[in-house]
């Protein structure tokens, strides 16, 4: 039986027009909007370019992500069937690999599928990723019988140029485009940005489902982040998992004009000679600082430094100068990980601001889609009360799964280390037990890659030249 002769679920396809433009933000997003109806869901990543490896099976990272924060039954290997390591692309062409890789696709979506109301697939990258090994966006999307949205960034011409041409090659493969979705817009300066937008698309007959707006919160990388990517020393503190930071600003000026431009849990970057913005930091801890970068090597002074235990205010030495730490620090490429329960929440709350959950449902139940299988929710039906408040405050349905990362932010704690892979950091320079090892060659997200937040799990990822996303246009860092 063919996923086309078996209608009992429904299916979305999320497809982005290129790298970074936030595909998992909205996949997070609409999947919680969509559980929380009470609708029966499932989750596929039919192509996996980054990648975990755990108990032996490679999981694409975004599979693993869906399943560890809303709970989800079925098996890795079925939500991640198809991933490509290094040279796939090369072994492939070359006729060393001929495995029938659409036949696994469809076998995992049948099994993903049985007993869902509705299966949210993500893709990977544009829609004409994949179709060098036979498998891409729209050719899955076809296979498989789904509608798909288009997820964009911000701005004007270029979010239109991008969805118009991803949208032609969907179209191509006789695959329905239901809208598209623009992320990471500046509403606050550019107010009238959704109208332009939805004025732009419709000129090409396509709709505008929503524009999330951007969020500091969600492009920042956590502390942890920090110590995986820049090298350097620990002094203080702890690289605690879900950290995130707010703001990043680099002290060049006197300490109490410094203090001045703080916000809310900022990473401060300083020389560390600078003793007086350190003592000033420190006596701005809390809401303010949640950390400093301590650049050119210099060592503070001992009395100093016991100052910075004693406050437990994390403080990470490097030798290059001010300039190229904030330069590599804002190079870091953020994906969203298990742990970062913060940021899960906000971009909760950010997509159900900004997307008609229900509205989406009732497409997805318009006339000619006739599922063998009724949905026991009356989605067909569009809600007449006003829109609930967001996710997080919102009483959970009784038949709804329980979200394990989203609750409200006050209540969110990282798992103790011994729970999680990644444990803690600690300013001793000791790893915790079952600390997974940062010396993979093959990590992706970044110089030297971020660990996995998930028990088991190594980190791999195809890299430039071996059909990953970054030589697709397609890559990692999705808000």
């Amino acid at each position: 039986m063919t996923a086309r002769e078996d209608p009992a679920a429904r299916r979305i396809f999320l497809a982005a027009t290129g790298q970074n433009r936030g595909k998992t933000t909205a996949s997070l997003g609409l999947i919680a909007g969509i559980m929380r109806t009470g609708h029966r869901l499932g989750f596929l990543k039919p192509v996996g370019q980054r990648y975990l490896v755990i108990d032996g099976t490679r999981a694409d990272e975004d599979a693993v992500l869906v399943r560890e924060v809303f709970d989800l039954p079925d098996a890795l290997n079925d939500m991640s069937p198809v991933t490509l390591p290094r040279h796939f692309t090369t072994d492939f062409i070359m006729g060393r690999i001929t495995d029938d890789l659409a036949g696994q696709v469809e076998e995992a979506f049948r099994r993903v599928a049985a007993g869902k109301d509705l299966v949210v697939i993500e893709g990977t990258g544009h829609a004409g990723v994949g179709a060098v090994v036979g498998i891409s966006n729209a050719s899955v999307a076809a296979l498989l019988a789904s509608k798909v949205i288009i997820v964009s960034e911000g701005g004007v011409g270029r979010p239109i140029d991008e969805i118009v041409l991803n949208a032609s090659l969907f179209e191509q493969h006789g695959v329905e485009v239901l809208g598209a979705i623009v992320n990471k817009v500046e509403m606050d300066s550019h107010a009238d940005l959704p109208e332009i937008l939805r004025r732009g698309l419709a000129q090409h007959g396509i709709e505008l489902i929503g524009c999330i707006p951007y969020s500091e919160l969600l492009a920042n990388p956590s502390l942890e982040l920090i110590v995986t990517h820049l090298d350097g020393e620990l002094l203080a503190g702890e690289a605690t998992p879900g950290q995130t930071i707010g703001h990043v600003a680099i002290g060049a000026m006197q300490a109490g004009h410094a203090m001045q431009i703080l916000r809310e849990r900022t990473l401060l970057i300083t020389p560390g000679d600078r003793e007086d913005m350190i003592l000033a930091s420190i006596a701005a801890r809390g809401q303010q600082v949640m950390g400093l970068i301590l650049t050119g090597g210099f060592h503070p002074s001992g009395a100093v430094l016991r100052r910075l235990r004693d406050a437990n205010l994390f403080t990470y030495l490097v030798e290059t100068d001010t300039y190229t730490t904030a330069q590599a620090a804002n190079a870091i490429l953020v994906k969203t990980h298990p742990t970062d329960v913060d940021k899960i929440a906000t971009i909760i709350e950010l997509v159900d601001g900004a997307i008609d959950t229900n509205a989406l449902l009732d497409r997805l139940c318009a006339p000619g889609w006739t599922p063998a299988v009724r949905c026991r929710h009356d989605c067909h039906r569009r809600p007449t009360h006003r829109r609930p408040p967001p996710f997080h405050r919102r009483p959970r349905s009784r038949s709804a799964p329980r979200l394990r990362s989203v609750r409200p932010p006050g209540r969110l704690r990282p798992r103790p280390a011994g729970d999680r892979t990644e444990g803690l950091l600690r300013a001793d320079g000791a790893p915790s037990p079952a600390r997974i090892s940062r010396s993979s060659p093959h990590r992706g997200d970044g110089p030297r890659g971020a660990r996995s937040a998930i028990p088991g799990a190594s980190c791999a990822a195809s890299l430039p030249g071996s059909h990953g996303e970054e030589s697709a246009g397609a890559g990692p860092g999705d808000h």
